[in-house]
């Protein structure tokens, strides 16, 4: 599998351009999925694997494949993101993920886990 090199300018702007596509949504965890997780990294929609949560699609977007993130489903973008073997990492952007995903997890817009996930970037 090949390496990913990411900066966390990618990261950010990844998670921007994400989110300038759907800003108002908010995330709901498909019905029919019972684990404990409050998002999950990947959906099966229609039998049909496609990422699920905003975390998930910021790091499908910067080429994690789908099968990889479904290893980490139930863990939170700290411990996940390090973790993810072809990932090279910088470590200033996972608190701007955790931040988005447990915002994300709380039920606002994507526009505002955005926010909140800057202003953790800022002071990171």
């Amino acid at each position: 599998m090949e390496r990913i090199k990411v900066t966390a300018d990618e990261v950010m702007s990844t998670l921007r351009a994400v989110v300038a596509e759907r800003p108002d949504y908010v995330y709901a965890r498909p019905e029919a999925d019972n684990r404990a997780a409050a998002c999950l990294y990947v959906h099966h929609d229609d039998g049909t694997a496609k990422p699920g949560c905003l975390v998930g699609t910021v790091l499908h977007r910067l080429g994690v494949p789908l099968v990889e993130l479904a290893k980490w489903e139930g863990e939170g973008a700290c411990s996940m993101v390090p973790s993810v073997t072809n990932l090279e990492w910088e470590d200033t952007s996972t608190l701007a993920l955790q931040t988005a995903q447990e915002a994300q997890d709380a039920g606002v817009t994507w526009a505002e886990a955005l926010a909140a996930a800057e202003d953790a970037f800022a002071r990171s």
